[in-house]
């Protein structure tokens, strides 16, 4: 997964300097306004979006969500569109405690912290599954704020003898409600 990053995200990260007259016509990163956008971007573009944010702060209250599977394939925005039948985004109730939002009911619970990226060990905020309902203890969330409000987020399900990157998705949490 490394490798791939490191490659397809080398004039994003400035490793491959674009020439001087490109440097100001082509926006190096994208300016992420909302989630539809995540949804409309390849794997690198989100990786490399992710790979440059800070954590932000934990947002608070209801963020609606889109799950972003096999991001740049033909079928990523109409999977993320029947996807939001399922899961409709996450219930933050404090710091510590948030609750996904799941067929319209508030279910499977998570603990919320601050801790190490799986993805690039740099600090995120990290949703833990372990004591939630069994088939979610398997998983782990960590997402950033990549733009006011909006988050981008990856899903890991626990393997041996690595973890295993499921599903990027994305939160919009600038309007806090419940």
């Amino acid at each position: 997964m490394r490798t791939a990053f490191l490659c397809c995200a080398t004039f994003a990260l400035g490793l491959f300097p674009l020439p001087a007259f490109a440097q100001e016509a082509v926006p190096l990163q994208p300016t992420v306004c909302s989630t539809e956008q995540l949804v409309r971007m390849d794997r690198c573009q989100l990786l490399a979006l992710y790979t440059n944010a800070e954590p932000g702060a934990v947002p608070h209250g209801y963020a609606p969500g889109r799950a972003i599977f096999n991001p740049g394939s033909p079928l990523t925005v109409t999977r993320s569109r029947l996807t939001s039948h399922v899961w409709q985004g996450k219930v933050f109730l404090d710091d510590a405690h948030m609750i996904n939002k799941v067929f319209g009911h508030e279910a499977v619970t998570g603990a919320v912290c601050f801790g190490e990226s799986w993805y690039d060990g740099k600090r995120s905020i990290i949703i833990d599954y372990t004591g939630s309902w069994w088939y979610a203890a398997r998983y782990r969330d960590e997402f950033r704020e990549v733009a006011p409000g909006i988050y981008l987020g990856l899903t890991y399900e626990r393997r041996c003898p690595q973890p295993e990157l499921k599903v990027f998705f994305a939160l919009d949490a600038r309007c806090g409600c419940r």
